[in-house]
Parts: C-alpha cells; sequence; structure tokens
C-alpha cells in the first residue's frame, strides 16, 4: 500500500501542485462564479422591477380609491390583495438573495505560490495521519483499479483551501490566560 501512497503523493505534487496548474484551475473556478454573478444580478434586477411594478400598481389603486376613481368593492380588494402578496413574494426573494451573496477575496500568484510550496512540504513529510488530512482537504475520493489510479476533487475546494490557508495566517486569538484579574468566585 505504501507504494500506491507515494504513488498518489508524487502525482499530485507534480501535478496538481504547481503555481501554473493551481491557477489555471482557480481561474475556471473564477470564470463560473462570474457566470453565476451575472445571471444572480439579471435575476435581481427582474425582481426589483416586479417589485416597482407591484408597489406602482398599489399606489395607483389606492390613489385612485383616495380620488373616489373606483369604489372600494369586493374585486378591487382581491386585487389589492393580490398585488400585496405579489409585493411580498418579492421581497422576500430579493431578501433571501440578499442573504446568500458572498463576497470572497481575490486569491493572488503569492498565495498560490505559498499554498503549493506549503501543500508539497505537507504531503511528503510529518505523520501519516496529518499527510492524510491534508490530502482530504483537496481531494474527494481515490479511486484504484489494476491499471491506473483515479483522483477527484473539486476545484472550488481547492479555492477554499487556498483561501483558508491565507486566513490562517492571522488567527483569532482563543486564549488569555489572565482575562479576569479579579479574586471572585470564577476561580
Amino acid at each position: 500500500m505504501e507504494i500506491v501512497d507515494n504513488l498518489v503523493v508524487t502525482h499530485l505534487c507534480d501535478r496538481l501542485l504547481t503555481p501554473l496548474r493551481i491557477a489555471e484551475l482557480i481561474e475556471t473556478v473564477a470564470e463560473r462564479r462570474s457566470k453565476k454573478a451575472a445571471e444572480l444580478d439579471g435575476r435581481v434586477g427582474a425582481l426589483r422591477k416586479d417589485l416597482n411594478d407591484a408597489e406602482g400598481r398599489l399606489r395607483r389603486l389606492y390613489e385612485s380609491i383616495e380620488q373616489g376613481i373606483a369604489d372600494l368593492d369586493d374585486l378591487l380588494k382581491q386585487r389589492i390583495e393580490t398585488l400585496k402578496v405579489h409585493r411580498h413574494q418579492a421581497q422576500e426573494a430579493l431578501a433571501r438573495i440578499s442573504a446568500n451573496v458572498v463576497t470572497t477575496m481575490a486569491v493572488t500568484e503569492d498565495m498560490i505560490v505559498d499554498f503549493a510550496s506549503t501543500m508539497r512540504r505537507n504531503f511528503t513529510s510529518g505523520d501519516v495521519n496529518l499527510r492524510k488530512a491534508y490530502i482530504r482537504s483537496i481531494v474527494q475520493s481515490i479511486e484504484i483499479d489494476k491499471d491506473e489510479i483515479r483522483i477527484f476533487g473539486m476545484k472550488s475546494l481547492l479555492e477554499d483551501a487556498i483561501r483558508a490557508k491565507k486566513n490562517l495566517m492571522n488567527p483569532v486569538r482563543s486564549f488569555e490566560p489572565k482575562w479576569c484579574t479579579r479574586q471572585d468566585s470564577n476561580l
């Protein structure tokens, strides 16, 4: 099994963990993300148009009632309720889209070079369990047949791992030994 492990690690280091290959993969993820962002912008524009249309119709109905042009009968009440529901649905959809929008920091060339060299080092040295954990962070599965070994992973996982490494360089302090200097019941 050690031979297979060495083959997988060597292949990952030589073919995947090169700055050029990582940059190519990140570029395809960025292109896909920009297409999705354009589609999302189109959807937001359509929802805003629907919202403005519903609000305008409601405003005109209210104005016609106030000016005495239209009487508030059951048919008009139904129309007002329908427009209110339509407006509410558009507002909810916009709120959901706004809540799901995530801003991402750009992946720089320095980040890619640093990530590649760090991961190559982590794949080839250290505790076996730790090495496996590093491999699992970017590889989803490895299939072994009689004639070939196939390695599968998602490009977005690679990008997330690069960003996570950048965020780990400035960790949040999680322990302060003398946070409470008073002599009270918390001791």
